[in-house]
């Protein structure tokens, strides 16, 4: 009731304009609370696909890279009695290891990669492989060792620095599959966020639209009616019926209207009367 009273000190013009702000106000709050939980999955979504992914992606060429590596070297001592074969089979090692190093050097200019201690060591460890091949390579080119066999056991030092790299590459891997599991556990966090934020702006606008279009409904519904009534008792020469104008809405304004109608028109029936009194003490007199 007290809402009502409240909304009837402003026009009812006043009333349908400020709910149209309160309504689009409420929708406002709903709509940003949407855009920001679409907003901040939509940057976990852009990390996920140009780092995590990315960072599969390149990994999953390095680990095959690393494979033809090594593939290739075991056709340069295959091949020890073969130079033709053994040159072809040196430059494809070659051409191998060098889209290596141009993947973990990608990997490393990628945002977030900057100085990345798993990859550096994978840098180093390859460098290192290279360096341990080549000389064994040249001998392999000059006929220096009596077999394949005596050659693949000069590679030891290479195949431990290989190991070492491969080592690496799964943590490099566990770490990328460790970061895609962060960013899933964000996206989750976020739509719970948003899923909650959405309701909560979903019931404020229920609790703050509802009742006021029901106050401001009865505020409209119960003078207009008391005005209807009030009209049809002044029809049915009903003069005496108290009258109700609080507010400073247009309900009152006519509700004033009508007591100030009631109240000419009594007097005007008490005139008549008068009138009608003093001709008939004037009959009786004569």
């Amino acid at each position: 009731m007290g809402l009502t009273l409240m909304m009837r000190r402003f026009s009812i013009r006043q009333r349908m304009v400020g709910a149209i702000g309160a309504v689009l106000l409420l929708l406002l709050l709903v709509g940003a609370s949407g855009l920001w939980g679409m907003y901040r999955s939509t940057g976990h979504s852009e990390v996920f696909m140009t780092q995590v992914f990315e960072q599969r992606v390149a990994l999953g060429r390095l680990q095959v890279a690393l494979a033809d590596t090594s593939r290739f070297e075991k056709d340069m001592v295959i091949q020890y009695e073969s130079p033709e074969q053994m040159s072809l089979a040196n430059m494809r090692w070659e051409k191998a290891r060098d889209e290596a190093q141009r993947l973990i050097a990608s990997l490393l200019k990628a945002k977030g990669n900057e100085g990345n201690p798993v990859l550096l060591e994978m840098q180093t460890d390859l460098q290192a492989y290279s360096a341990a091949v080549a000389p064994v390579v040249t001998q392999i080119q000059g006929s220096a060792y009596d077999s394949a066999t005596v050659a693949n056991r000069m590679l030891s030092r290479a195949h431990d620095q290989y190991d070492a790299l491969l080592k690496k590459m799964l943590q490099a891997e566990a770490l990328t599959t460790a970061e895609a599991d962060t960013i899933r556990a964000d996206v989750h966090t976020v739509n719970r966020q948003t899923f909650l934020i959405f309701a909560l702006a979903v019931a404020l606008a229920a609790l703050v639209v509802i009742p006021t279009t029901l106050a401001n409904m009865q505020s409209i519904c119960k003078p207009l009616d008391e005005a209807r009534q009030l009209a049809k008792a002044i029809a049915e020469g009903d003069l005496s019926r108290p009258v109700s104008a609080l507010g400073r809405d247009e309900i009152t304004a006519l509700m004033q209207a009508l007591a100030s109608m009631q109240a000419s028109l009594s007097g005007i029936v008490t005139q008549v009367r008068s009138a009608t009194d003093s001709i008939n003490t004037a009959s009786a007199e004569i």
